[in-house]
C-alpha cells in the first residue's frame, strides 16, 4: 500500500468522532502495517465504504482495532478499542448551580447507566442557561461541544415529553433536559433525571463508520 494511502487511526477517529483509549497502541497500528503485519478490525456497528486492505476483518488474533462503546471489550490478544462519541447530555439546573456538584451529579448519572465519559459528544441546554458556570464546566470536563437551543427551537421536537408547569412558567418549555438531549437529532435513552434542582436526560446519536 503506498505510504500515503495508508490508513491512520488518528484521521479515521476524528472523521468518525472516535476517542482513541490508547495513544501507544495507535502507533504500534502504524508500524505494524508498515512492516505488514497483522492488525484485525473489528466493529460493533455499521460500516459505509470498504475497510481498507491492510486491515483484515476479524473478531481475534494477536493485534486488533475495535471500534465498541465497551473499553473492556477486547477480542485481540492486544486490543486498541475506539470509542463513539455518540451521547448527548441535555441538562437544566437552578442558577448558580456549584460546577461541582453538577459534576457529580452527571457522573453518578452515567456510572448508574454504565455509560463511558469518552462517549460524550455534546453538551445541551435553553439558552438562557448560555452563561451557567455549571453547564459550562460540565462541557469543559468531557471536552464536549456545547448547544444551547431556544424555546422555539426545543418547543418544535416532535415527541412525548416529562412535563413541568414550574419549568414551563420560567423558561416557556416543559421540560428542558429532554428537550435539548434530543434537539441535535439523538434518540431518547434516558428520560428526566432530577437532584437538588438539577436536572438531566441522556439521548444517543446513530453511529455509522465511514472508511471512504
Amino acid at each position: 500500500t503506498d505510504i500515503h494511502n495508508r490508513f491512520a487511526v488518528d484521521v479515521f477517529a476524528k472523521k468518525n468522532h472516535l476517542f482513541i483509549t490508547s495513544m501507544s497502541k495507535a502507533k504500534d497500528v502504524s508500524a505494524r502495517l508498515i512492516d505488514g503485519r497483522f492488525v484485525g478490525f473489528s466493529s460493533d456497528f455499521p460500516i459505509e465504504g470498504d475497510i481498507p486492505s491492510e486491515l483484515t476483518p476479524s473478531d481475534g488474533g494477536e493485534f486488533g482495532i475495535k471500534v465498541t462503546e465497551s473499553i473492556d471489550d477486547r477480542p485481540f490478544d492486544e486490543t486498541l478499542v475506539l470509542i463513539p462519541k455518540d451521547i448527548i447530555i441535555g441538562v437544566g439546573c437552578k442558577r448558580d448551580t456549584n460546577p461541582k456538584v453538577m459534576e457529580s451529579f452527571v457522573k453518578d448519572v452515567l456510572r448508574r447507566e454504565n455509560i463511558s465519559e469518552h462517549r460524550i459528544k455534546r453538551v445541551a441546554s435553553i439558552d438562557i442557561k448560555k452563561d451557567e458556570d455549571a453547564i459550562i464546566e460540565l462541557s469543559e470536563r468531557y471536552g464536549a461541544d456545547l448547544s444551547f437551543y431556544n424555546d422555539v427551537e426545543l418547543n418544535s421536537i416532535d415527541g412525548t415529553f416529562s412535563s413541568s408547569e414550574f419549568v414551563k412558567r420560567i423558561t416557556d418549555v416543559d421540560c428542558v433536559c429532554e428537550r435539548s438531549a434530543v434537539c441535535g437529532g439523538g434518540e431518547l435513552i434516558m428520560r428526566k433525571y432530577a437532584s437538588d434542582g438539577m436536572t438531566i436526560a441522556l439521548a444517543k446519536e446513530p453511529v455509522v463508520l465511514r472508511l471512504m
